[in-house]
């Protein structure tokens, strides 16, 4: 399929981490660089899921029952577990064996 983004769009990126092994991951920091052809948004205002910041995650955790946790973030460096700017970084701490975290985040097409 072929899509069309023009400047001013907003596209939502969103990021799968699974832990598929057996053992806990201990200090798992989820990374990526953005593009330079767009701009983060700091404060997404248009979903509630984000609460009026810039990164929005939902942990799973298997088990009986299973359990279901969600959150965000600031873009600020230092003040939670994750910094949005040319790049995306976020403290997952502990991935527990099984467990799944979709990380999510706006950008404006430059």
């Amino acid at each position: 399929a072929t899509t069309t983004g023009l400047p001013g769009d907003v596209l939502e990126y969103c990021f799968d981490t699974q832990n598929r092994g057996g053992a806990d991951l201990l200090k798992y920091t989820l990374r990526d660089t953005l593009s330079v052809l767009s701009v983060p948004v700091l404060s997404v205002t248009a979903d509630p899921a984000y609460a009026n910041n810039a990164i929005r995650w939902t942990r799973v955790t298997p088990g009986t029952p299973v359990v279901t946790t969600t959150g965000s973030y600031t873009a600020a460096s230092g003040d939670d577990a994750g910094t949005l700017s040319s790049t995306l970084t976020v403290n997952l701490g502990t991935l527990l064996a099984g467990e799944t975290v979709r990380t999510c985040i706006q950008t404006t097409i430059r």
